[in-house]
């Protein structure tokens, strides 16, 4: 696998860990959500799994629908973040998700895991 889609997938990772593992995190990211009126709310999701092209593509679909949530909300965390850690977190996913070769990159992951959904689940 490229280098690139390897770090997107990271990244899916990681935001679902950041964002499943505290309660905080995730429900600022649902204020962020409703503010921005984006519906219905969706955490990150899981990448991993047997299903690994439905994963993805749930995952990739999640993080494209509540792209504008996850800026607002991380920008908010990597200044008022309850700790030094959530801060350093959320301003490194911020930056990951700021850069447009990790933009573009995902969006053709996006595209070409879209194509090939119907043919894994033959």
């Amino acid at each position: 696998m490229h280098k690139t889609t390897d770090e997107i997938l990271c990244l899916l990772d990681q935001l679902y860990r950041f964002y499943r593992n505290s309660p905080l995190n995730r429900s600022m990211l649902k204020r962020a959500c409703e503010a921005l009126d984006i519906k219905p709310f969706q955490a990150p999701s899981r990448v991993g799994g047997t299903r690994w092209i439905g994963h993805t593509h749930k995952a990739l679909d999640v993080m494209w629908k509540i792209y504008p949530a996850l800026l607002q909300q991380l920008g908010e965390c990597q200044t008022n973040g309850h700790n030094r850690d959530v801060q350093a977190k959320a301003k490194a996913f911020l930056k990951k998700l700021k850069d447009n070769h990790f933009i573009l990159t995902a969006a053709m992951l996006t595209d070409t895991i879209l194509h090939l959904k119907p043919l894994s689940s033959c």
